[in-house]
């Protein structure tokens, strides 16, 4: 299973607008060109990343600001993302076109953006280490991630 067109498109609209937001407060890499397309930029935006979800407060301070101008539904996806989990998980297969993630207490289905999560999990370990699972929904609704990154 993969996000729609749209739900893809929001997802990188989003992404892109919180590591350049998030890059601009703390200053982690010198230029953060945007929207990350190669592969200096994505090397480049895995370690704003990494502050960012360290860092997940900042997410109080962007939407309100709104800095890139965003319709209300981005910023109420932004919010969920302050609930986004680290950690390592257990790869526990596949079912109805989701990945499945084992954690310490629960299971994850996992969606992917572009690509269906076979075509990237069926060569992974059975135990995945830094993994960034992101709800997909407005704050307060159950997790759907849509997305784990390596």
């Amino acid at each position: 299973m993969i996000l729609t067109y749209e739900q893809a498109d929001r997802f990188y609209t989003l992404i892109n607008a919180l590591l350049g937001y998030a890059n601009e407060r703390f200053e982690v890499v010198r230029e953060l060109p945007l929207p990350i397309v190669d592969l200096e930029s994505q090397s480049k935006a895995a370690l704003v990343a990494e502050t960012l979800w360290d860092s997940v407060g900042i997410i109080d301070d962007f939407v309100p600001e709104n800095p890139f101008d965003l319709p209300k539904r981005f910023l109420d996806t932004a919010l969920a993302w302050k609930d986004a989990l680290t950690g390592s998980f257990v790869f526990a297969g596949h079912e109805d076109g989701r990945a499945l993630l084992m954690g310490d207490e629960d299971v994850f289905a996992v969606a992917g953006i572009q690509l269906e999560p076979s075509e990237l999990l069926s060569e992974w370990p059975d135990v995945v280490r830094t993994t960034l699972l992101q709800p997909w929904g407005p704050p307060g609704c159950p997790p759907r991630c849509c997305r784990s990154t390596i």
